[in-house]
Order: structure tokens, then sequence, then C-alpha cells
């Protein structure tokens, strides 16, 4: 059997063809990675829901099921309380940091290409340059007339 390393990093829907009838049989043996794989699966149907209370009843049930499961979901134990607060919020104002985020990627190349910046004034102006999404071409004039 091949190593099952990274058939586990898919998503079901996002397996390939070729891989399927393998996964099928790697999910039927009683590893400790694919009982991780499971739980973590079922946690996607949070999103699924549009209601807080309805999300906070699935996360709670959640997080009773995946206690019973592995001796490694200890650390998952210790974070869960203190995260319920914060992904039911999402439920409630529809807000993520995902637009914030998917900044922050080409905003650390600009300061990793310039070797850091001394001048905060100068990483904002790189910043508008590279992320504002202005056109940078020369503006025509047509003088017809």
């Amino acid at each position: 059997m091949t190593p099952t390393k990274h058939m586990l990093l898919y998503s079901c829907e996002n397996l390939p063809e070729r891989r399927r009838e393998e996964f099928g049989r790697v999910k039927k043996t009683r590893l400790s990675t694919v009982q991780a794989w499971a739980i973590k699966e079922s946690l996607r149907n949070l999103w699924t829901y549009q209601l807080p209370d309805l999300a906070q009843i699935y996360f709670e049930s959640w997080g009773q099921a995946i206690r019973s499961r592995l001796k490694s979901s200890k650390a998952v134990e210790i974070m869960f309380p203190r995260s319920l607060l914060n992904i039911i919020t999402i439920f409630k104002h529809l807000i993520t940091l995902a637009v914030s985020e998917s900044l922050n990627s080409p905003i650390q190349m600009i300061k990793k290409k310039a070797c850091g910046f001394f001048n905060r004034e100068h990483l904002k102006i790189a910043t508008y340059f590279h992320c504002g999404g202005l056109n940078l071409l020369p503006v025509t004039h047509n003088n017809a007339g």
C-alpha cells in the first residue's frame, strides 16, 4: 500500500479519480490519521449552517465527538472552549479576516523584496503602488475633432 499522507491532505470532493479506490481501502483501516481526517472532514459541515444557534449546537456536538476518539486530540480539546465564541461570531456578523489576510501576503512580499522598510511612509507608498490595482499605462487623449 502506498503512503497515505498525501491522500489525507485532500477533501473528499478534491481527491483525484485515480486514487479513489485506494482511498476507500485506506478509510476502512483503523489508522489514527484516518480517524483524524474523518474528524476534520466532519467539522467542514459547520460551515453549511446559517443560524448561529444551530452552528453552536453542531460545533458543541462535534467537540464531544472528538474527545472520545483520539488521544492526540488533547490540544484541540483545550483550544475548543476558547474558540467557540469566536467561531459563532462569524455566523452572527458574517465577517471574516479573509480580505485582510489576502492583502497581508503581498505586503509581506513587498517588505521582503525591499529588505525591510525603515520609513513607514515608504512602505505605505509601496503597498499602494503594488496592491492598489492602478492602471499604470500612460493616459492617451484622443484629440479627434
